[in-house]
């Protein structure tokens, strides 16, 4: 059998892309001498004699196509490289001293490097806003693996941190308390998922005064565009 300190769970999505496996030996009547092993994304592919060897029963995973370090039995070193995320499954076989070979394992191990996809922000990017000096503000993101980490995610407006007004999985809000001023503003969203995965957006967008002689708080028929560019605008 094959288990993973690493990678305990089959079912499950790691950060974590060095993978740690431990083979336990089959019983055999000579002693197992070793075992061939192979890595890919194919879950029905066996290894065989020209597969990769190694006589320890502890296997740590650095890179892609079974090109792995062996390391002692015991040893919990880690790699500074690894596998590129996605499902990832490692094959074994056992040959006892006589040449013999066992049947044929394998043991599925998922990776995800990649943190949540912000897929729209509000104001658009460059967007020039007529209407309002208090826009929403919001970002919209998923995360296709584990999920977003809700309690993650952060907000700044013109390099500090503010509150959002509302948060959930896929959204966050938040509405200025006071009006902003003429010219570009600048927003950031960082955010990370259930297995730690970081991710942030930035982006800026312009409040500029109406075109009709200057923003005098009168908001009715004002428009967000970004086409229509005003003469006296900061």
């Amino acid at each position: 059998s094959i288990n993973s300190s690493t990678h305990p769970n089959q079912n499950a999505w790691y950060s974590q892309n060095t993978s740690l496996f431990e083979f336990t030996p089959p019983f055999d009547d000579s002693g197992v001498k070793g075992y061939y092993y192979l890595i890919d994304n194919d879950p029905n592919r066996l290894p065989d004699i020209y597969s990769l060897w190694t006589a320890n029963s502890m296997l740590n995973v650095s890179s892609m196509g079974g090109s792995s370090r062996v390391v002692a039995n015991g040893s919990n070193e880690t790699l500074a490289s690894g596998l590129p995320a996605g499902e990832w499954y490692l094959h074994v076989i056992a040959m006892d001293n006589v040449g013999n070979l066992g049947n044929a394992t394998s043991y599925l191990f998922k990776i995800d490097t990649f943190g949540p996809a912000v897929s729209s922000v509000s104001p658009d990017y460059n967007a020039r806003i007529y209407s309002t000096r208090t826009p929403v503000i919001s970002a919209e993101y998923s995360d296709t693996q584990v999920g977003v980490n809700v309690s993650s995610v952060r907000l700044w407006l013109d390099g500090g941190e503010v509150t959002p007004d509302s948060v959930n999985s896929t959204i966050v809000t938040y509405t200025p308390s006071s009006n902003l001023s003429n010219g570009v503003h600048n927003a950031t969203i960082y955010i990370q998922d259930s297995s730690g995965n970081p991710s942030n957006v930035s982006w800026s967008f312009r409040i500029a005064p109406f075109c009709g002689g200057g923003f005098d708080g009168v908001e009715t028929d004002f428009v967000i565009t970004s086409s229509v560019v005003c003469q006296n605008e900061v």
